[in-house]
């Protein structure tokens, strides 16, 4: 069985059993994603199964509180402050339940969510993500998160709604773009994707999904820290490449490189807020 649709079965069966007993996302704690930015670490941290944390404004007015309600702002867990935010009622996400797991819907039409600048200061840069596609529908790549649009001192992390059924992950220096790929992924999808960026090292690009094998790039180039900028969520730069699909968790920090056991609890802090097992 693929990891892919072993992760499917996983979240079909932990959903199903721990839906009885009330247990879905409380297997680890929270300081497995709160360590990371412990020394004030440049990111985000947003969490849909914190309903203290959604808004349907962008001003941070109205709470979300039903099935269904519009999400125009998610407060920053990680302490930075980045606050995502969509001004448009027409743009915004929508907050779903089924009263065990809590996530973020993206219609792939125009549906985002975006950030203050943020400063990166550094070229090293790890991506944690818990998502659901259904079905891979649109003919090209989409974005799940980006910062920087130009192409070089960039992260992005591309989750295949496209019919080919392509993960990508890039960290881009002033001059190369570095994409780890694995392709023929198959909807439905349920998974959590960890993409790491090293410009200074070897490979400067790799992701995995459900904890398989990396897919890697870059052995070399022109070390750059990535550069300031707005980081979007759900777009290209909130104009293009629309993801569709549901997003439990994502975490995206700028820091020194994370041992093998940060790696490893952070997917599985987010498996948990997806209804994944590893």
């Amino acid at each position: 069985m693929s990891i892919l649709r072993a992760g499917v079965r996983a979240r079909q069966s932990l959903v199903g059993d721990h839906a009885r007993r009330g247990l879905v996302g409380l297997g680890i704690p929270e300081i497995a994603v709160t360590a990371l930015f412990a020394n004030s670490e440049p990111g985000a941290w947003y969490d849909p199964s914190d309903l203290s944390t959604l808004f349907q404004d962008s001003a941070g007015t109205t709470p979300v509180t039903s099935h269904g309600d519009p999400v125009g702002r998610v407060l920053d867990k990680s302490g930075n402050g980045n606050h995502a935010t969509q001004a448009v009622s027409a743009s915004r996400p929508v907050y779903q339940t089924d009263d065990t797991l809590r996530w973020l819907k993206f219609d792939g039409v125009d549906d985002f969510l975006e950030t203050p600048i943020i400063t990166p200061s550094t070229d090293k840069v790890q991506v944690f993500s818990g998502v659901d596609v259904i079905s891979l529908s649109v003919a090209e790549i989409s974005m799940l998160m980006e910062i920087g649009s130009t192409g070089f001192n960039a992260v992005n992390m591309q989750v295949p709604t496209n019919v080919n059924g392509e993960v990508r992950f890039s960290a881009s220096d002033s001059s190369v773009v570095y994409l780890s790929e694995t392709n023929g992924v198959a909807a439905p999808l349920a998974a959590v994707i960890a993409g790491l960026g090293d410009l200074d090292g070897n490979p400067q690009a790799r992701h995995r999904i459900n904890q398989g094998a990396y897919a890697t790039a870059g052995t070399g180039g022109t070390t750059a820290n990535i550069a300031a900028n707005e980081m979007f969520v759900g777009a290209q730069g909130g104009f293009t490449r629309y993801w569709a699909g549901d997003l439990y968790s994502l975490v995206v920090r700028f820091g020194p490189n994370l041992t093998t056991q940060q790696i490893e609890r952070a997917e599985q802090f987010v498996a948990g807020k997806t209804g994944v097992t590893l």
